[in-house]
């Protein structure tokens, strides 16, 4: 990852797969997960571990979780062995992307946020499906549109009030979290994870990358939580500043904004550890009423940190959150988030995959 890993080593940063020295303070991923249930192979470089229990607050020694039921899917990934795709013709919209998955065994989780129930409009003109925030994905590239400059969008969806949002020059990244974003980097079979600011300084980072993903808000950085419990009491991440002028209705929330951090909701996250060389997926059930309900953002930061994960960002949530696996032909396994994620998933336009590298030929070379 050339232009990537120079500016990480100038920076004096450790998000590349350079090695350096560990902080005590963080916990070893592998010795963390391993406690939490029984690791299977879905093939070379991927593995999977799905918890269920009340005892996740206990075992990680972070009563902050709580002790309610909670249920999820970590997906452990060998950059050395895998490879990675971000999926996604927002253009579109709802994509068929099974075939992305190949049959030698690979994952995907659902991607970043894109605009749905035609929240925005951008030059009076209706945005449906473009994603929110950078992305470079197998059939769309909107990093051309760097260095990012405000624009005006209005919110156009006759059911509500209308809602104005200052965002970034048709990449939709709202202004009001820009200091949140975060843009995954995919390059050379690498993932790097880096703020939405280190990208708008330095835009030259993203020209060499295969593709990138911009999500948030980043969860964990260098193994320290950066989403934290006390940004609660910012009404950019309140619920009821939502709800007051919106209601609860289905797509009420705008997209691409935190308003939700508050609540308990399924999650999707991606954690990176560098000097392990390991990528996960991580994917927290919740909407589950009466059972199990999910975590808030600060939640998830320190569900990540506890695991052991140095750089995390979240992806979308709610009913889009999800991982579907693949292993053979004919085998297929749908982890859903929420009682209504088929359908949500399916009408989500982004997805990020892993699957296995190419072997080379021993009868060659």
């Amino acid at each position: 990852m050339a232009a990537i890993s120079n500016y990480l080593i100038s920076s004096g940063m450790r998000r590349s797969s350079e090695s350096g020295d560990r902080s005590e303070s963080i916990p070893v991923a592998l010795d963390v997960i391993d406690s939490l249930g029984e690791w299977k192979e879905v093939t070379r470089g991927i593995r999977q571990l799905n918890y269920e229990g009340k005892e996740l607050a206990a075992k990680l020694r972070c009563p902050e979780l709580g002790t309610y039921p909670q249920e999820m899917q970590i997906t452990e990934l060998d950059p050395d062995l895998c490879q990675f795709v971000v999926e996604g013709d927002p253009h579109s919209g709802a994509k068929d992307f099974v075939d992305a998955l190949s049959p030698e065994g690979s994952v995907a989780i659902n991607g970043g946020f894109f605009n749905s129930c035609d929240w925005y409009q951008v030059g009076g003109i209706l945005a449906s499906h473009i994603p929110i925030g950078l992305l470079k994905s197998s059939a769309y590239d909107n990093t051309d549109r760097l260095p990012l400059d405000k624009e005006e969008t209005t919110h156009h969806n006759k059911s509500f009030h209308p809602f104005t949002s200052d965002t970034s020059n048709g990449t939709l990244t709202p202004s009001l979290y820009r200091d949140c974003y975060g843009v995954l980097c995919f390059e050379n079979g690498g993932v790097t994870l880096l703020s939405q600011q280190e990208v708008d300084d330095h835009p030259d980072l993203l020209e060499t990358v295969d593709y990138c993903q911009a999500a948030g808000p980043i969860l964990v950085s260098e193994g320290e939580v950066t989403f934290l419990e006390s940004q609660l009491l910012e009404e950019r991440f309140q619920w009821e500043v939502i709800y007051k002028q919106f209601g609860d209705e289905p797509g009420a929330c705008p997209p691409g904004s935190f308003y939700h951090a508050d609540q308990r909701n399924p999650r999707s996250v991606i954690g990176i550890n560098p000097e392990q060389n390991r990528v996960y997926f991580v994917t927290v059930r919740g909407r589950y009423e009466n059972y199990i309900e999910g975590f808030t953002l600060p939640q998830t930061a320190l569900l990540m940190q506890r695991l052991g994960i140095q750089n995390a960002i979240n992806l979308d949530g709610g009913f889009c959150s999800f991982q579907l696996t693949r292993k053979g032909e004919k085998e297929w396994k749908w982890y859903d988030s929420s009682p209504f994620t088929n359908y949500a998933a399916l009408s989500a336009p982004l997805y990020i995959v892993a699957s296995p590298k190419e072997q080379p030929d021993p009868t060659h070379g």
